[in-house]
């Protein structure tokens, strides 16, 4: 319900508008049935508008009721003032203060004389949409017509005062949205490592960071809307190559599709990687944004491990790393030099796939250093020729800051002459041991051959078959005898390895004891103490006389006393 103020001295005038804004139903009825009496049919039934009024008689009092309007969110919608209104103020004086108060309310001045012309009301309170003039006496019809077009004015004017407000505080959140968007964006900008800068097409700097200002040791003033080619000549005699440095952002303003990466080298030592990147909005390219990236420290500890590398490449021995997936990360000159590849050749490739034949070995090596965190012993590997090298090699296991397994070291040292040169020795110890034993084995064949020979004439002569056939027999046993001791003493010389069979140890130190004896000159005594319990072992006969023999090849008694100790040690073990 719209509400309606009438400002007139005259009650009357008061009256009338109530009579045609506020008519009672009845009297609502009166005219209805009148007109239908007066055009002959029932005519529609309009709703009417329905208005609140009410009455102030001077200025000042009608100023305060609009003013208590507005505090009670009433407003009125509509002011009909009268021109004329002693004592106080008239009505355009009425309209100035009323609008002071309500800037938006609806004013019409009724008007029966001409107090004021249009020009002077216009020159007193303004050219606007808010003032309408009635003259008195006025019509019903154009009176509610008016009230009608202004209150409906009004109230559209009010949504739309309310919408531009949701409007305003609509862009307002936004705005302050906006601002903190940018703001945090800005210090996402500032808190990264790298230095940041925005060219847009037009060639003007716009975004940037602070890191990007402390590299260059610019000024924001030398940045914002300015052209990057006033950066350029800013900081060009702080780059060693000046040149290339300028003809990088020539190249690139030509081409906006293309993306760069370079490294920028300064006059006092510091090294950045370069980016480059086309900015997009949308599918439209709208400038480019060059990143700076300090890698100083990085390059001084890769010149650093450069210069390691250097003096590992002078080493002799074979220097490998692998990854846990057994992949090659490094290979010093030592290693091209005893297995044959190069450092370039060995990219891609695996220590399983070129350098064991002996997975087996390879596995239980790789198990211990697991387990423990290093191995070492020796392990037969392959040269790019397919020849088999034998190696002492030392495998570490190399743990990263968080003591996680990330790598194996393997340091390599040749030792292939070294075991041909051992077997060499170890046969010319069986060649010298073999003139040791000569002579006992001499005298043990005299003593076999004796029987034989005095058994053959014995044969002759003619016996019983008991006693020919204990001849015959002790003439067998002899030289089964003699062929063993022959074929162990060849075995013996060629250094051959002999079948694994059931061995006594008890009764091979008797037997080595009995040999020695008879080599061994008079003065020095032999002994050799078995234990009766003591275990039978699976081996090669001529190797357990060669260990046997080694330990009586001392001097005098203690020598000979290291004999008992051999059956001890060899008990120990169950295979030889």
């Amino acid at each position: 319900m719209h509400r309606l103020l009438v400002i007139d001295d005259n009650r009357a005038i008061h009256h009338d508008f109530r009579k045609i804004l506020c008519p009672t139903s009845a009297a609502v009825a009166d005219l209805s049935a009148a007109e239908s009496a007066l055009f002959g049919d029932d005519l529609p039934t309009e709703t009417k508008a329905e208005y609140e009024m009410d009455s102030a008689y001077q200025g000042q009092e009608a100023l305060a009721m609009v003013s208590k309007s507005i505090m009670a969110n009433r407003p009125y919608s509509l002011a009909f003032v009268d021109v004329r209104m002693p004592p106080g103020w008239d009505g355009i004086e009425t309209i100035t203060r009323l609008w002071q108060a309500d800037p938006n309310l609806q004013c019409v001045i009724c008007t029966a004389y001409s107090d004021y012309s249009w020009e002077e009301m216009v020159g007193k309170l303004g050219r606007n949409d808010r003032l309408l003039i009635l003259k008195k006496p006025f019509d019903n019809v154009e009176v509610s017509q008016l009230v009608v077009a202004l209150t409906e004015k009004w109230s559209l004017g009010r949504q739309a005062r309310s919408q531009m407000r949701n409007l305003e505080t609509l862009v307002s959140e936004r705005t302050a949205q906006l601002e903190k968007s940018v703001a945090l964006t800005q210090a996402t900008l500032d808190s990264t490592a790298d230095g940041i800068l925005v060219i847009s097409q037009q060639g003007l700097m716009g975004g940037y960071n602070k890191k990007f200002l402390a590299i260059w040791n610019l000024q924001p003033s030398l940045i914002e809307s300015k052209h990057y080619q006033a950066m350029l000549n800013a900081v060009l005699w702080q780059i060693k190559d000046p040149e290339g440095f300028n003809k990088k952002f020539r190249e690139l303003n030509e081409t906006p599709e293309a993306a760069s990466y370079d490294l920028i080298e300064f006059v006092d030592g510091r090294i950045f990687e370069r980016y480059s990147q086309p900015q997009r909005v949308g599918d439209q390219i709208a400038g480019r944004v060059w990143s700076f990236r300090d890698i100083t420290e990085r390059k001084k500890a890769e010149r650093k491990i450069l210069e390691q590398a250097s003096l590992i490449d002078l080493a002799q021995d074979a220097i490998v790393v692998r990854d846990l997936g057994h992949w090659i990360t490094f290979w010093n000159k030592g290693a091209e030099r005893l297995f044959g590849w190069t450092a370039e050749e060995i990219k891609g490739r695996q220590v399983t796939e070129l350098l064991y034949r002996d997975a087996a070995a390879f596995e239980t090596a790789q198990k211990e250093l697991i387990e423990k965190g290093s191995w070492s012993g020796e392990i037969r590997q392959l040269t790019k020729a397919g020849h088999e090298v034998v190696v002492s090699s030392r495998w570490t296991l190399v743990r990263d800051g968080e003591d996680h397994p990330s790598a194996v070291l393997a340091i390599n040292t040749d030792i292939t002459e070294k075991k041909k040169l051992e077997a060499q020795f170890l046969r010319s110890q069986r060649m010298e041991s073999i003139g040791t034993l000569a002579g006992g084995v001499a005298h043990d064949l005299n003593n076999i051959l004796a029987p034989i020979m005095m058994s053959a004439p014995l044969l002759r002569q003619g016996f019983k078959p008991r006693e020919t056939e204990i001849l015959i027999n002790s003439i067998e046993t002899s030289a089964q005898r003699g062929a063993d001791i022959v074929k162990q003493l060849l075995a013996f010389a060629r250094g051959m390895e002999g079948e694994r069979v059931v061995v006594s140890l008890r009764h091979m130190t008797d037997e080595m004891a009995k040999i020695v004896r008879e080599t061994f000159p008079k003065n020095i005594t032999v002994q050799a103490k078995a234990s009766r319990d003591l275990w039978t072992i699976i081996g090669d006969p001529t190797h357990i006389h060669q260990v046997l023999l080694n330990l009586c090849r001392g001097q005098g008694g203690m020598a000979c006393g290291s004999s008992s100790l051999a059956g001890k040690h060899l008990a120990s073990r169950s295979t030889v």
